[in-house]
């Protein structure tokens, strides 16, 4: 019988294969290696709770691992099945775990809108939680400065929260929530630009579908209010400043200009009496 280690090092061993024949476009084979890391442990025994949660954080990064296969697939059902039995493992307080929660709900979320009938509220309400993770761990990293366009825990960590608000506007988008859609676009903007700078392809990205949404939705973006006129002031008049109106008369040509004007053509004559027997 093969030890626990034997076991779990060619588990990692198949889920390396399985990935790297994924990246390089034959889902087939990764397939093949992912089940047969499943099948392996499944059969794990252990005897104690260290085995215990080595085997079960295997089994989640293998269930991960075939969801992505799934999607790849457009097997959006099983690819959720598997995205969510990983996802009871990473969902915990760990802050490694919370990134790795935030990027299986932005999965997920990818899933339920590309699915034959899309569910888009399931769809928001992952994408949702990837921002809460992933603001959960920038809360709490141990390093709280982000260097711009770097690298390291903390620029990954803003990546996802900006993925996060950008699945969340897409999911307004495809419900046609088009006011929501700009404002969650519009704070995924906000995170890329400052932390992945303006020249980052994600941040690229984001820029363009936010300009995307008002062409969609027929409408222009609104004006600041800032850029309105303001409201005049209603002042009062007088009453020896008032007008009186009644001293005017209609007939009066002192007054008021003859009309039609003397200097008007025949077809202007004929429209203004076309329009004047049309009003009355």
């Amino acid at each position: 019988m093969e030890a626990f280690e034997e076991i779990t090092e060619r588990v990692v061993q198949l889920n390396e294969r399985g990935v790297q024949e994924l990246r390089s476009g034959d889902i087939e084979t990764a397939l093949t290696f992912l089940t047969r890391a499943s099948e392996r442990l499944r059969m794990l025994e252990t005897t104690c709770e260290a085995e215990t949660v080595s085997r079960d954080k295997l089994q989640a990064d293998t269930n991960s691992n075939l969801g992505m296969c799934y999607r790849r697939c457009k097997e959006h059902s099983l690819a959720i099945q598997h995205m969510l039995s990983a996802l009871r493992f990473y969902e915990d307080n760990s802050l490694s775990a919370r990134s790795l929660a935030a990027s299986l709900h932005l999965n997920i979320a990818t899933c339920f809108l590309e699915a034959r009938q899309p569910n888009h509220a399931q769809a928001l309400r992952h994408s949702l939680a990837a921002v809460e993770h992933a603001g959960h761990a920038l809360e709490v990293a141990p390093i709280r400065v982000a260097k711009l366009g770097g690298d390291g825990p903390m620029m990954e960590y803003c990546a996802i929260l900006a993925m996060g608000y950008q699945k969340v506007a897409m999911c307004h988008r495809a419900a046609r929530h088009w006011d929501l859609a700009a404002h969650a676009y519009s704070q995924a903007r906000e995170v890329a630009h400052e932390t992945l700078g303006e020249q980052h392809e994600l941040t690229k990205a984001i820029t363009e579908e936010c300009h995307e949404v008002p062409k969609l939705s027929g409408r222009f973006t609104p004006q600041p209010l800032s850029s309105m006129m303001p409201n005049l002031p209603v002042g009062r008049i007088p009453p020896d400043a008032r007008v009186n109106l009644r001293k005017y008369d209609l007939r009066d040509r002192d007054v008021f200009p003859q009309w039609p004007p003397k200097n008007s053509s025949i077809n202007e004559l004929k429209w203004y009496d076309m329009a004047s027997r049309r009003h009355v």
